[in-house]
């Protein structure tokens, strides 16, 4: 049986963020050590401007 799992992840890079590409890789393990591959992924970014946090 194929399990499946399902997580949200919120990444906030903060006020030095400048706009161009992250690259962001996600790995699975556990306390024997890493299960399976990673997954990585491309993201384009851009600097918020006007933003008061």
């Amino acid at each position: 049986m194929d399990k499946r799992m399902k997580k949200n992840i919120y990444v906030d890079a903060g006020k030095k963020l400048k706009s161009g590409s992250v690259t962001i890789r996600i790995l699975l393990s556990n306390e024997n050590g890493v299960i399976g591959d990673s997954l990585e992924f491309d993201l384009s970014t851009r600097k918020r401007v006007g933003d008061n946090y």
